[in-house]
């Protein structure tokens, strides 16, 4: 097995995604994710305090409407002749306000009342709206701030990662965790809890008063709330797991956009938009069919909700029918209780939604966490030493690695490259040239050894410190989405305006940047859309000289370019590899030719080592490798 068929069979054995079976879990139970969840609001207490006190107003200023209707109406119908609330410190006043108006406008007592209690329930119902405005604006601005948190987490988490992760974890799964899953999570945290909070206390407020009421009818909307929660507790059983395989399949369909459009210009050079769109079509009537049949639990509970709810008003009715008709209780106190009922299952009916919200956000959070509870496997050690300048020995000591565990790419890797020599890495494709500079880099983990540099144990310093003195050019050289002045920061975050444009002028690039409309500040296209492959290389190559790195590592690129990019390219790459010690997987002859020691790989093994005329007289593998490049050029 090749080291490319090793690599691709550990990428198919997922770290956090391969443990999302289908219809499955994470196996984080509820009460785990909820304190995971509720971690990020512990920073805002004191809002949380506020909303709480809000959410008791809210509560209270609710349970008022109805009672300002119920006087209202004893008062115009003749069925009380007390005072309005039955509250001496509230009637008084309001008395004195009632006979002040009827002096005033030359009202009647009953026109008066009829003003007052329009100008205090509307009064109540402003406070209403303002009190659960002021609720949901600051619980959302918690919530936003919480996701804010949580995502920041886990971009870090997502840097801090090694390549192992990124090799086993499309783009598009991470993408969906980062978005919808982290929504899901903040239209819990952001609103649905503390809103249904702020439900309960009004439940509760209501509950009490209504019993003061009428304590009998009060029966009816107490036997009912329980049979509406019970049957948000039942659905709960039933959503959770379909919910799931929602966010399983989206994640999916995610991976395979990001994919696509990752690989347009291969799909477009083989003719693949048909096919593509055939499976991506496939993916997506997956995912409908898994949001259909989440969907369909909330279609057949929501209306049995509803139905209780209907059914609660009408045993309402019934029950306060006969009471009023055997004079136990007046039209007003029906009136109230018709519109307390509204009050009641309204909350209780929303209760019943949130579990959906609520699995949504629990299937998210497992997600979520799945990724920060991911360990990297190359830690970055902040709390160990920084490493000294170092002048770039490197020793690979009995080193074994494997992609899958089980199945080794090296068994006793071992290798000794003086300070300030160039080895160029040569073999057939898959031999496991990348893997051991990738190795050197730090990008990977080895299992077993020691890796040396100036005699020092790399594990025990920092990684940032080691990283500071290497430089690492990957075949497949990435830019940012920014100006050339941004990328060639990446080289040396302080260089000044002088040292970039030296740095260009070495790699003869300088004249062309001079030329473009905002020198280095003229932004480039993704990936640095906007230049030709060799001048990409070439602005890589300027950053690497502001680096100034002890060892370089370069994947020499293969892409065909124009001879006058080749010979720019030529130039600067014997430029880069002066005076440091350099590790280069070679195609080029003439950089093959250019190194101090030439390192044979095949099949995870040095089968050769020495110089390009050592190894021409051996007449072994490196022998059979130049005649065929030779013979490949004579034919092209």
């Amino acid at each position: 097995m090749s080291i490319k068929e090793r690599r691709k069979k550990a990428a198919s054995i997922h770290t956090d995604s391969e443990r999302e079976e289908k219809r499955g879990s994470f196996g984080y139970s509820d009460s785990f994710l909820f304190k995971f969840m509720f971690r990020y609001m512990t920073p805002y207490r004191a809002e949380l305090i506020l909303v709480s006190f809000i959410m008791l107003l809210f509560a209270m200023t609710t349970a008022v409407g109805p009672i300002v209707l119920m006087a209202a109406i004893n008062r115009f119908t003749g069925d009380s002749t007390a005072g309005l609330f039955g509250i001496d410190f509230i009637d008084n006043p309001v008395e004195d306000l009632i006979a002040f108006i009827q002096t005033t406008f030359s009202l009647s007592t009953v026109w008066a009342e009829a003003t007052i209690l329009s100008i205090i329930y509307l009064v109540v119902q402003f406070l209403v709206f303002i009190l659960n405005k002021k609720q949901i604006n600051m619980i959302g601005s918690v919530g936003l701030r919480a996701e804010l948190a949580m995502r920041l987490d886990m971009f870090r988490q997502l840097q801090e990662l090694d390549l192992s992760y990124h090799d086993k974890n499309e783009v598009g799964r991470i993408m969906s965790r980062l978005t919808s899953d982290l929504t899901a999570i903040r239209e819990m945290l952001g609103g649905q809890v503390i809103l249904n909070i702020a439900n309960l206390i009004t439940v509760v407020i209501v509950m009490v008063v209504i019993y003061s009421i009428d304590p009998v009818l009060s029966l009816v909307p107490t036997i009912f709330i329980p049979i509406v929660f019970a049957i948000g507790v039942i659905s709960r059983r039933y959503t959770r797991e379909r919910r799931k395989e929602t966010r399983r399949t989206n994640s999916i369909m995610m991976a395979n956009i990001g994919e696509s459009i990752a690989g347009i210009k291969v799909t477009k050079g083989h003719n693949r938009e048909g096919q593509n769109i055939e499976f991506f079509r496939g993916l997506n009537e997956a995912n409908r069919k898994a949001t259909i049949h989440a969907d369909d639990m909330n279609a057949i509970f929501f209306p049995i909700l509803l139905a209780t709810s209907f059914l609660g008003i009408a045993f309402i009715v019934l029950v306060g029918g006969i009471r009023l008709l055997d004079g136990l209780l007046t039209i007003g106190v029906l009136v109230a209780f018709l519109n307390y009922n509204i009050i009641l299952f309204r909350p209780v009916i929303l209760l019943g939604q949130f579990y959906q919200q609520l699995q949504d956000a629990l299937t998210g959070a497992e997600r979520v966490y799945a990724l920060l509870d991911t360990k990297t496997k190359v830690p970055m050690n902040r709390d160990y030493p920084d490493l000294p300048p170092i002048e770039g020995e490197v020793l690979f000591e009995k080193i074994k690695f494997e992609y899958v565990p089980g199945t080794p790419v090296y068994q006793q890797f071992s290798l000794m490259v003086p300070a300030g020599h160039v080895v160029a890495f040569v073999g057939k494709t898959g031999a496991g040239k990348s893997t051991i500079i990738n190795i050197l880099s730090r990008m990977y983990e080895f299992q077993e050894g020691v890796l040396k540099i100036d005699g020092r144990d790399i594990t025990n310093y920092s990684l940032q410190s080691y990283r500071r003195q290497i430089a690492a050019v990957p075949q497949d050289f990435f830019l940012l989405s920014a100006s050339i002045r941004e990328n060639l920061r990446l080289g040396d975050p302080q260089a000044s305006e002088e040292d970039m444009f030296k740095a260009l002028e070495a790699v003869g690039l300088e004249e062309y940047v001079r030329s473009m409309e905002n020198g280095l500040d003229t932004p480039l296209q993704e990936r640095g859309g906007r230049l030709s492959v060799g001048q990409r290389q070439l602005i890589v190559f300027a950053a690497v000289l502001l680096a100034n790195p002890r060892i370089l590592i370069l994947d020499e690129a293969t892409s065909s370019i124009d001879v006058f990019s080749e010979l720019k390219i030529q130039k600067a790459i014997k430029l880069l590899l002066a005076d440091r010690t350099a590790f280069i997987i070679a195609h080029r002859l003439s950089t093959i030719r250019a190194a101090d020691t030439i390192v044979v790989i095949d099949e995870g093994d040095i089968v050769e080592q020495g110089t390009h005329d050592e190894l021409i007289q051996l007449q072994g593998h490196y022998h059979e490798l130049v005649k065929n490049q030779i013979q490949l050029a004579e034919v092209t």
